[in-house]
């Protein structure tokens, strides 16, 4: 992809049909050339950068550098997932633990389990 459609595609992104404002060429050629030592690349349009040029890795960088990681939206539900999972099990010892202590007849009443019958 050239830099002209990049800039295309983040006038697209950032700014839709709205036609505010553009990004050019010419302003990703100043954000990249190395002459331009204190010219910075402006945060704000970071992300439709990376959607424009799929560089997920610039984001993983600035997360990295803070500490965090990124992740795809599959893998953050696969990990609440894994939580939940986690809580259910804790839970489930819990009441296991509890219902043992209660007496016979009081556990089979209102906190009988409706999988097990107990």
């Amino acid at each position: 992809m050239s830099r002209a459609q990049v800039a295309a595609r983040m006038t697209d992104l950032m700014y839709g049909d709205a036609g505010e404002s553009e990004v050019t060429k010419a302003q990703i050629d100043s954000w990249t050339a190395p002459s331009r030592d204190a010219w910075r690349f402006p945060l704000s349009h970071l992300p439709a950068f990376i959607q424009a040029t799929g560089a997920v890795w610039l984001l993983e960088t600035v997360a990295a550098a803070c500490g965090c990681v990124v992740l795809t939206d599959e893998q953050a539900g696969l990990i609440e997932l894994g939580e939940i999972r986690a809580t259910q099990v804790r839970l489930d010892a819990r009441e296991r633990a509890l219902l043992k202590d209660l007496p016979e007849g009081f556990a089979r009443g209102p906190f009988r389990d409706p999988e097990s019958g107990r």
